[in-house]
Protein backbone atom coordinates (compact mmCIF):
# COMPACT_ATOMS: atom_id res chain seq x y z
CA UNK A 1 0.00 0.00 0.00
CA UNK A 2 1.18 3.48 -0.77
CA UNK A 3 3.89 4.56 -3.17
CA UNK A 4 7.19 2.82 -2.33
CA UNK A 5 10.05 5.11 -1.28
CA UNK A 6 12.21 4.62 -4.42
CA UNK A 7 9.23 5.34 -6.68
CA UNK A 8 8.28 8.36 -4.56
CA UNK A 9 11.81 9.72 -4.84
CA UNK A 10 11.72 9.28 -8.60
CA UNK A 11 8.32 10.94 -8.86
CA UNK A 12 9.54 13.88 -6.76
CA UNK A 13 12.35 14.42 -9.29
CA UNK A 14 10.14 14.35 -12.42
CA UNK A 15 9.80 18.16 -12.73
CA UNK A 16 13.58 18.50 -12.59
CA UNK A 17 14.01 15.76 -15.21
CA UNK A 18 11.55 17.56 -17.51
CA UNK A 19 13.62 20.73 -17.14
CA UNK A 20 16.83 18.83 -17.97
CA UNK A 21 15.35 17.13 -21.03
CA UNK A 22 13.79 20.22 -22.57
CA UNK A 23 16.61 22.55 -21.50
CA UNK A 24 14.30 25.01 -19.78
CA UNK A 25 16.07 27.96 -18.22
CA UNK A 26 13.08 29.06 -16.18
CA UNK A 27 12.76 28.10 -12.54
CA UNK A 28 9.91 25.89 -11.40
CA UNK A 29 7.62 27.95 -9.15
CA UNK A 30 8.11 27.14 -5.48
CA UNK A 31 4.35 26.95 -4.90
CA UNK A 32 4.00 24.28 -7.62
CA UNK A 33 6.85 22.22 -6.17
CA UNK A 34 5.41 22.53 -2.67
CA UNK A 35 2.04 21.15 -3.78
CA UNK A 36 3.61 18.51 -6.07
CA UNK A 37 6.02 17.12 -3.46
CA UNK A 38 3.26 17.21 -0.82
CA UNK A 39 1.03 15.12 -3.12
CA UNK A 40 3.85 12.63 -3.72
CA UNK A 41 4.46 12.46 0.04
CA UNK A 42 0.77 11.89 0.71
CA UNK A 43 0.81 9.12 -1.87
CA UNK A 44 3.73 7.51 -0.08
CA UNK A 45 1.96 7.68 3.30
CA UNK A 46 -1.44 6.65 1.94
CA UNK A 47 -3.14 3.27 1.93
CA UNK A 48 -3.55 3.33 -1.86
CA UNK A 49 -2.92 -0.17 -3.23
CA UNK A 50 -0.07 -0.17 -5.75
CA UNK A 51 1.51 -2.94 -7.79
CA UNK A 52 4.57 -4.57 -6.27
CA UNK A 53 7.34 -5.87 -8.51
CA UNK A 54 8.10 -8.48 -5.84
CA UNK A 55 4.80 -10.24 -6.51
CA UNK A 56 4.99 -10.35 -10.30
CA UNK A 57 5.61 -13.78 -11.76
CA UNK A 58 6.58 -14.15 -15.40
CA UNK A 59 5.20 -17.03 -17.41
CA UNK A 60 7.64 -18.83 -19.69
CA UNK A 61 5.91 -17.70 -22.89
CA UNK A 62 6.11 -14.06 -21.72
CA UNK A 63 9.83 -14.12 -20.90
CA UNK A 64 11.12 -13.14 -24.36
CA UNK A 65 8.82 -10.10 -24.87
CA UNK A 66 9.60 -8.88 -21.35
CA UNK A 67 13.34 -9.24 -21.91
CA UNK A 68 13.04 -7.34 -25.22
CA UNK A 69 11.08 -4.58 -23.48
CA UNK A 70 13.70 -4.42 -20.71
CA UNK A 71 16.43 -4.13 -23.36
CA UNK A 72 14.58 -1.27 -25.04
CA UNK A 73 14.15 0.54 -21.73
CA UNK A 74 17.86 0.12 -20.94
CA UNK A 75 18.85 1.33 -24.42
CA UNK A 76 16.58 4.35 -24.10
CA UNK A 77 18.03 5.09 -20.65
CA UNK A 78 21.45 5.28 -22.28
CA UNK A 79 20.35 7.46 -25.22
CA UNK A 80 17.61 9.64 -23.66
CA UNK A 81 17.88 9.28 -19.86
CA UNK A 82 15.70 12.21 -18.77
CA UNK A 83 12.89 11.48 -21.21
CA UNK A 84 12.97 7.77 -20.33
CA UNK A 85 12.83 8.45 -16.60
CA UNK A 86 9.91 10.83 -17.13
CA UNK A 87 8.18 8.12 -19.17
CA UNK A 88 8.76 5.54 -16.45
CA UNK A 89 7.26 7.97 -13.93
CA UNK A 90 4.24 8.56 -16.18
CA UNK A 91 3.70 4.83 -16.62
CA UNK A 92 3.91 4.34 -12.86
CA UNK A 93 1.38 7.11 -12.16
CA UNK A 94 -0.92 5.68 -14.85
CA UNK A 95 -0.69 2.24 -13.21
CA UNK A 96 -2.02 3.50 -9.86
CA UNK A 97 -5.70 3.69 -10.93
CA UNK A 98 -5.33 0.28 -12.58
CA UNK A 99 -3.91 -1.19 -9.37
CA UNK A 100 -6.76 0.28 -7.34
CA UNK A 101 -9.36 -1.31 -9.63
CA UNK A 102 -7.48 -4.63 -9.63
CA UNK A 103 -7.23 -4.56 -5.84
CA UNK A 104 -10.95 -4.02 -5.32
CA UNK A 105 -11.88 -6.65 -7.95
CA UNK A 106 -9.64 -9.18 -6.20
CA UNK A 107 -11.02 -8.16 -2.83
CA UNK A 108 -14.65 -8.61 -3.90
CA UNK A 109 -13.83 -11.90 -5.64
CA UNK A 110 -12.20 -13.37 -2.52
CA UNK A 111 -14.95 -12.16 -0.19
CA UNK A 112 -17.73 -13.66 -2.35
Amino acid sequence: TGIPSPAGAGLALVPMMVQFHFGLDTKIPVSFMLVYVALVGLGMASRIPTFSLKRISVRTESALPIMLLAGLVIASLVTEPWLTLCGIGAVYVASVPISIVAHYRLRTKTSA
